[in-house]
């Protein structure tokens, strides 16, 4: 059972790489408009855009990573007083029915969105760039379906720590 969380959570990999280079590209776009606004005078027409199409990769890709880790924000206050057990069997029951229903409902959806923005080539409307949205979207629900996997894996593991035999290699 651990190989096969083992080989689900490798995708959460991949989508650090994904958010860390959209952080270095973000910087770099960011370095880009600052010199050309301030120094030449002549701000860049695409540099608002790239920004909240690179945050939205960085957040939606860097989640998956997040909850492989476990570094995710957690009421404390709470499980702190629950056995580790407990705490697993708790998080297992809002996985189950909250956090993966609702991710994987939500790359279902975007599916269908990127594929309505793919064939009428919807443009964002939001400068004198205006780029297609089909790609950014697609980013977007590939890294949506990438923390639905996730979340499925952090739900097999809470319900094998709640459940399964302490210390077993399952």
């Amino acid at each position: 059972m651990y190989k096969a969380l083992t080989t689900l959570e490798m995708l959460s990999s991949l989508c650090r790489i994904v958010a860390i280079t959209s952080v270095l590209l973000l910087t770099v776009v960011m370095l880009i408009e600052v010199g050309m606004r301030y120094i030449f005078g002549a701000p860049t027409t695409w540099s608002y855009e790239i920004s909240y199409m690179m945050n939205g990769v960085i957040f939606v890709y860097g989640l998956s990573w997040v909850s492989k880790c476990d570094d995710h924000i957690n009421v404390d206050f709470l499980s702190q007083k629950f056995s580790p057990r407990t705490r697993a069997r708790l998080n297992l029951v809002v996985y189950l029915c909250f956090i993966f229903p609702l991710f994987s409902w939500l790359g279902y959806h975007l599916t269908g969105v990127t594929e309505g923005y793919f064939q009428s080539d919807r443009t964002t409307g939001l400068s004198a760039w205006n780029p297609v949205m089909w790609p950014y979207s697609a980013l977007i629900t590939m890294g949506v379906i990438a923390a639905a996997i996730q979340f499925m894996a952090t739900l097999l593991r809470n319900g094998i720590d709640g459940y399964g035999r302490v210390g077993a290699d399952q």
